[in-house]
């Protein structure tokens, strides 16, 4: 899911619940909603793919409010209104440039992959040092910001429905 997707790394395997904040939600905020639906009008969320509403159209509306649809290129629809994507061409095209440069901002999804090295999501342009990375590598989370990252410990690429959210402050 991004402004500029990478091949051949894009994300393999289920997505759900695609979340972005321009707040730095705390642990707790997190966990009181981790398992619903969102209204689509809570304060700070400036982007909602919850997939719902996906028909023979291509297009994946953002339900937060804020307008920031999406393109399926040519992923399809899984069970349980979340989006399946089995090969390097398939992803979801946003013009929207997400929450670039020292602002804060979290970035939630639902994911379910066996793979490894898979973009999940990607905003922002290596040339201005604002991309964003969430990267499956080494069967953990990777987060990449301007020059550096993080890798997290926790394997999530079982096969098995993982939240991940990563908050910048």
């Amino acid at each position: 899911v991004g402004e500029d997707p990478i091949s051949p790394s894009i994300f393999k395997g289920e997505l759900d619940e695609v979340r972005i904040w321009n707040v730095a939600r705390t642990h707790a905020e997190i966990l009181s909603n981790i398992s619903q639906e969102l209204s689509g009008n809570e304060s700070g969320l400036k982007l909602y793919y919850n997939f719902n509403n996906l028909g023979s159209s291509p297009l994946v509306e953002d339900q937060s409010g804020t307008s920031n649809n999406g393109i399926l290129q040519p992923l399809v629809t899984a069970p349980f209104n979340a989006v399946y994507s089995n090969t390097s061409e398939d992803y979801i095209k946003t013009e929207w440039a997400g929450i670039t440069g020292s602002s804060n901002r979290t970035i939630e999804a639902w994911i379910n992959t066996t793979a490894n090295n898979r973009i999940i999501t990607s905003w922002g342009k290596n040339s201005t040092g604002n991309r964003i990375d969430l990267i499956i590598i080494n069967t953990g989370l990777r987060v990449e910001i301007k020059d550096g990252h993080k890798i997290g410990g926790t394997k999530i690429n079982d096969g098995k429905w993982h939240h991940v959210a990563v908050v910048f402050e």
